[in-house]
Formats: C-alpha cells, sequence, structure tokens
C-alpha cells in the first residue's frame, strides 16, 4: 500500500465532510489561533521541553486525546508528526494541522478506504511513525487513550513506540480556564479569548530495548498514573491562582513529575 502523509483529499467524501473541511476549516483554524493569542499561557516544568523537544534527537509526546487541540497550538512550524483519523474530525485535525506545519500520519478503520493511497492502517501508521522517528528526526506526538477511549486509559502504543525506537517519552498536560467543551466522547476542552491556559511536562521515561510483554504491561500502569497525576494538578493550577503563582515560581515540589521511574 502507497503511504502518503499529511491531510486527505476528499475526492469521493459526501458533500457534508468537504463543507466541514474547506469551509468551516480556515473558520476553526482563526478562532482557535485567536483564542489562543488573547489567552495567558503558563508553563510548569518548562525545562523539559527545552531540553527534550528543541535538540537533534527526537522524543515521544505523550498526552491525552482530549488534548490534541493544544498540540496544535504549541508545536507550530517545527518537526512533529501526529496520527490523526479517517472520521471527519481527523480529517479536521489534520488539515488544522497542515496549516501550522506539523505532520500527520493517517490511520484508518474503515474497509472502503482498504486500497486508498490516502489512508494506511492502524499497524501500519505506527510503523510509519516509528520509521520517521528513527530515520527522519521526527518528533511523535501520541494520543495515549485515542482513538476512542476509555478516557485516561493510557494504550500500549506508546511504550512500544518508546521500545522501537530508543526515544524518551515526555508527558504533556494541559488545562484551560474558563473553557468550552465541545460534545465529542473525550469532551474536547476550546479556550476562550482571555483565558488562562496551563501546560505541564514530566518525565522523561525510557523503555529499554528487549523489554518484554510483562515488563511494558508495568510500565504502561505507571505511565498511567503518573498521566494522571499531572493532569490533575494541570487543572487545578488552571482555576487555582495561587497553585499557578506557586507552580511557576517554584515554590510547590514537582521533582517526582521529572524523574526517571519507569
Amino acid at each position: 500500500m502507497v503511504v502518503r502523509r499529511g491531510p486527505s483529499e476528499l475526492k469521493g467524501e459526501s458533500l457534508k465532510i468537504r463543507f466541514l473541511i474547506q469551509v468551516l476549516g480556515p473558520a476553526v483554524y482563526f478562532i482557535l489561533t485567536s483564542s489562543y493569542r488573547t489567552a495567558k499561557k503558563f508553563w510548569i516544568n518548562k525545562e523539559l521541553e527545552d531540553r527534550f523537544v528543541h535538540n537533534s534527537k527526537p522524543v515521544i509526546l505523550a498526552h491525552y486525546h482530549y488534548l490534541d487541540i493544544f498540540y496544535f497550538f504549541n508545536f507550530q512550524n517545527s518537526r512533529h508528526a501526529i496520527m490523526c483519523g479517517d472520521r471527519w474530525g481527523g480529517m479536521l485535525g489534520a488539515s488544522l494541522m497542515a496549516r501550522v506545519g506539523i505532520e500527520t500520519v493517517r490511520r484508518t478503520t474503515r474497509t472502503r478506504d482498504s486500497s486508498s493511497p490516502g489512508f494506511i492502517s492502524g499497524d501500519n501508521a505506527k510503523d510509519e511513525l516509528s520509521s520517521m522517528t528513527i530515520k527522519e528526526k521526527y518528533n511523535a506526538a501520541m494520543s495515549v487513550d485515542g482513538p476512542k477511549g476509555p478516557k485516561f486509559i493510557v494504550k500500549k502504543g506508546v511504550i512500544d513506540l518508546a521500545e522501537k525506537t530508543g526515544a524518551p517519552i515526555l508527558t504533556m498536560s494541559v488545562a484551560s480556564n474558563p473553557r468550552v467543551t465541545v460534545p465529542t466522547w473525550d469532551r474536547m476542552p476550546l479556550p476562550i479569548p482571555f483565558s488562562k491556559i496551563a501546560y505541564i511536562y514530566g518525565g522523561p521515561f525510557i523503555v529499554p530495548k528487549g523489554t518484554d510483554d510483562i515488563e511494558k504491561e508495568n510500565l504502561r500502569r505507571k505511565l498511567e498514573t503518573h498521566m494522571i497525576e499531572i493532569n490533575d494538578l494541570c487543572e487545578r493550577a488552571s482555576s487555582d491562582r495561587k497553585i499557578m503563582a506557586d507552580l511557576t515560581d517554584g515554590k510547590l515540589e514537582t521533582s517526582h513529575f521529572t524523574r526517571v521511574d519507569i
């Protein structure tokens, strides 16, 4: 099968899908970008981003599916690659990512796409993302509970990718306040103009080559617990001015989120 990255061609899609992508896509981009530009941003443990993301060695950015839109905000015009689905939401996401220079790998669960060069299967998508990380030095974004949930349950794919590529896992959580919520399965939050947005990083976490399946499952559970903890801290920081100030000033201890413990 021919592998093609980036947004899918809309030929053959329904009029509704083409309208959503071609007409609403630019409007969504304008609204989201305007909201983000007026928001006040805070970063917790930003030294991890500076150390691991902005260098010549690739890293895996692990985040929840409902935070994909914040990946779009924070890593524009850099060598990052992320998997997007084949439904209209994935199509819209891929078109938005392309607007800001983020590469996408398309995966499909639809039988009718099995021979289409615009999509590749889930396993082939993972292989393509691995190749981009190893050979082309892209940072890989992983929605650890995607594409269909359950929400906050880490899938084993991120562990497999880290073991195969040798790239460290850097976790990321984001919270905005106030916000609106999209009625999707993961309840994606969107910042409104002049909101507060808190980013937090954790890790790095290393999965050694040759790790067996039992140990991989132990590592997956540890990563799942870790991500729940930093997500909770991020949510509290976005809505509590004192917690935010203490975190950004270094008055609250966050070193247990930045050690190698898997």
